[in-house]
């Protein structure tokens, strides 16, 4: 008769390792480039806000202690990711507890349980410590209307509640059971949770993402620039994808067995996105602060005083808008093969990023019509509409 061979400490490992639909070293490595690109990403935005703006704002901390938790959730995936990977494989290849090597490393699997729960805690901090930094940073935006300051709060005080279901019952201890009514039970109870948090995340996000968009809607912008506004404004919409994706794949082929592994990989996943998609908001600040500086410098070319440190240079969400075209209507607008619209910028007044960025007024026309007010326009700019543009390549404006 035949005796059963059973595999090798190195082979049982193997099979372990290559579990679910992601190997160990796949999603080691896929984990550190995100995460490196995370704080890459981060640290750009620091940078801008530093070196252009030259502070620190409340959303800036929050991004901080996600970037923190998300550090920390790393190292913790790194250094327990075989004791996660070998209770994955209990759970969809429970013919391995027959193989005499799982005994040995029954106090591996024991081990993985208490990291496991602060996992959970740093993922789901790291991902809503993002959350309330769109919030904090949409909250200017609010200023002058009404109607969405109580949308606003209901966000704020959702995202709070799902925050605390979704990080504190990580930390309740649940330790695995290794078979019978037990371990389904078990199984039970993790996929009700895995998609009830998941739901609570997607929306939370779609709330989120709503803000822009509504606050868009009061204001009266080209139709390509709310495009573009909205597209820098509502990037968190990546993170619910990640979380469809999440959901999707908790459930593999086998029927009612979570794969813990790929949940995890996209909860970390997800966590690295948000954090990019949090920083790539600086960028639009960067920009917006170049078109300034040289609307300063047009100004002051021609006299027009415009103090370095007034509202319209104090960046952020919260600067006043930008020139007023009040009293400019009647007067006579900079030649060009585009009809340039006068009408206000807004029914209310809204950040400066936008108004100054994306006002349908180009900024540069309004230093035109107050050299017109103050007569220091050079002789060779006509005061009617034949003036060529060519003319107005003397004075900077074009």
């Amino acid at each position: 008769m035949e005796l059963e061979r059973h595999l090798t400490d190195a082979e049982f490992r193997w099979e372990v390792a290559h579990t679910g639909r992601l190997s160990q070293r796949t999603l080691q490595i896929t984990l550190i480039v995100l995460t490196s690109v995370a704080l890459a990403s981060f640290m750009g935005r620091l940078s801008i806000r530093i070196l252009v703006r030259r502070r620190v704002e409340l959303d800036d901390a929050f991004l901080t202690l996600a970037v923190a938790c998300t550090c920390a959730s790393t190292a913790i995936v790194h250094r327990y990711i075989f004791p996660f990977y070998l209770s994955n494989a209990l759970l969809l290849r429970p013919e391995l507890k027959k193989e005499g090597v799982f005994l040995q490393l029954v106090d591996d699997l024991k081990a993985g349980a208490k990291p496991r729960d602060v996992l959970g805690f740093t993922s789901w901090t790291t991902l809503y410590g993002v959350k309330f930094c769109f919030l904090v940073f949409f909250r200017p935006l609010l200023r002058h209307i009404k109607s969405l300051k109580l949308y606003w709060w209901t966000c704020a005080l959702f995202c709070t509640i799902a925050w605390g279901i979704s990080a504190f019952k990580a930390l309740k201890p649940s330790p695995q059971p290794t078979s019978g009514s037990a371990l389904r039970a078990f199984i039970r109870t993790n996929i009700v949770f895995a998609v009830a948090v998941s739901v609570l995340d997607i929306a939370s996000d779609i709330m989120i993402v709503s803000i822009p968009i509504l606050v868009l809607r009061h204001t009266t912008l080209k139709r390509s620039t709310k495009f573009s506004v909205a597209f820098f404004l509502s990037l968190s919409i990546f993170m619910v994808i990640c979380a469809l994706i999440r959901i999707a794949g908790v459930i593999p082929g086998k029927l009612h067995v979570p794969d813990t592994t790929w949940r995890m990989f996209w909860t970390q996943t997800e966590c690295s996105v948000a954090i990019i998609m949090a920083s790539i908001t600086a960028l639009r600040t960067l920009f917006v602060e170049t078109q300034k500086n040289s609307l300063y410098r047009i100004r002051s070319r021609y006299g027009v005083p415009l103090e370095r440190n007034s509202n319209l240079h104090r960046g952020g969400m919260g600067g006043l808008a930008a020139d007023k075209v009040t009293g400019d209507i009647e007067l006579l607008t900079i030649p060009s093969s585009a009809h340039t619209s006068t009408r206000p910028l807004a029914r209310h007044s809204v950040a400066s990023e936008i108004s100054v960025a994306e006002s349908e007024i180009d900024p540069p026309e309004s230093v035109y019509h107050a050299a017109i007010r103050e007569g220091r326009m050079p002789a060779n700019v006509k005061h009617d509409r034949r003036t060529t543009p060519a003319a107005y390549e003397s004075i900077g404006t074009i």
